[in-house]
């Protein structure tokens, strides 16, 4: 049983969270257990990670419910950076103290999300925010001193307009080639007055199974070793990043 087939079997017999996942990426059922087995890492702080998803798509194409399923599931473990905190590059004073950077210590994840639409791109700073075992990061909380320390999140950002990289940052050896995942949400949902799955998950309806496919999926995560990414990548996602890098999605 592949692809329609079994989507329908997991939607008839699976859990109200594969459901939505199942909703949320069109049936697919690759693409939805992928985004389990991402939950599973941001979980369990996966050490090897060298990665970040860029999760774009019209309004109402469910980025927020996937974010906030992530938000309310991690609470006091989980924090959003400022909507422009990797897009304003030229106004930020790296010695000016950092009490935004210094907030996201010892999170689990981190969500940056509506990006508006950009030019430019910090990618200096998110790569060595998503290497657990790079050179890690310096920062303080104001009238505190600095200190170095090791980030250990997963990141999340979302945005309706495609993420804008330079010539240099679409390269094949580029840092950015080797830790961007994006992520096309398939569907727009219509607006209704009934009550929806982000009120579901905004009530914490999908914590404990969420948990339960947690520890599902950290058996998973174990079992890949010397990679630095969450696999196997679902066909249309690597599609979709490629062509970015490819500059064939840019604005």
């Amino acid at each position: 049983m592949f692809g329609k087939p079994l989507a329908d079997a997991l939607r008839a017999t699976a859990s109200p969270l594969l459901k939505m996942l199942l909703d949320l990426f069109d049936g697919n059922v690759d693409e939805a257990l992928y985004m389990v087995n991402m939950a599973a890492s941001f979980a369990c702080s996966w050490a090897n990670r060298c990665e970040f998803v860029y999760m774009t798509g019209q309004g109402n194409s469910g980025k927020d419910t996937f974010h906030n399923l992530m938000g309310k599931f991690f609470g006091g473990y989980g924090t959003v950076l400022p909507q422009k905190y990797f897009v304003v590059v030229s106004s930020r004073d790296p010695e000016a103290p950092t009490s935004v950077l210094d907030g996201v210590r010892c999170m689990r994840y981190i969500g940056n999300n509506e990006i508006p639409a950009h030019k430019e791109f910090n990618s200096d700073t998110i790569k060595a925010l998503v290497e657990q075992k790079g050179t890690g990061m310096i920062s303080r909380s104001v009238r505190e001193n600095s200190s170095h320390w090791n980030p250990m999140a997963g990141v999340v950002l979302t945005s309706n307009h495609p993420i804008s990289l330079s010539e240099s940052e679409r390269e094949a050896t580029s840092g950015m080639a080797r830790r961007l995942l994006v992520v096309k949400m398939p569907m727009a949902f219509e607006m209704s007055s009934d009550a929806d799955a982000k009120d579901l998950v905004l009530g914490g309806a999908f914590n404990a199974e969420l948990f339960h496919w947690c520890r599902f999926g950290y058996k998973h995560i174990t079992k890949l070793a010397g990679f630095k990414r969450v696999y196997p990548q679902p066909p249309r996602f690597v599609m979709d990043t490629a062509a970015i890098l490819e500059g064939t999605l840019h604005g």
